[in-house]
């Protein structure tokens, strides 16, 4: 009785220790894609941003409005407002100053830039 006795109790602190450590792998997997989606955010805010700036300066070299896209891996939220860009994160607003008046936004993973030398325009593909 002794021995079926020693067993049970095995075979439940085994699986008690399994059970912790699946919950344990599966927060730090959850942590891990959050703070991975973050920093592709981040990385895409930058990008729009170096888009933006790098269209005004050859809108200003040639004298004409140029136009240009910028796509994304993953749908991005974006909203212009008057010099700076948010994009928009699960629980949070992600903010660059651009010192460049912005108009427009949207979400999507194509974003289309029209820059004359003191404004841009900044649509979503539909």
């Amino acid at each position: 009785m002794d021995r079926v006795l020693v067993e049970v109790l095995i075979t439940v602190s085994l699986l008690s220790l399994s059970a912790v450590i699946t919950t344990s792998a599966s927060l730090t997997y959850t942590r891990l894609k959050q703070f991975t989606e973050e920093l592709s955010y981040e990385k895409a805010l930058y990008s729009l941003a170096g888009a933006i700036k790098g269209a005004v300066v050859a809108s200003i070299i040639s004298g004409n409005n140029v136009s240009t896209s910028i796509s994304f891996h993953n749908p991005v939220t974006i909203e212009a407002e008057g010099e700076f860009l948010k994009v928009y994160l699960m629980n949070s607003v992600r903010l660059i100053y651009l010192g460049v008046m912005t108009v427009g936004g949207g979400c999507g993973r194509v974003f289309y830039i029209t820059a004359s030398e003191n404004l841009v325009f900044l649509t979503s593909n539909p």
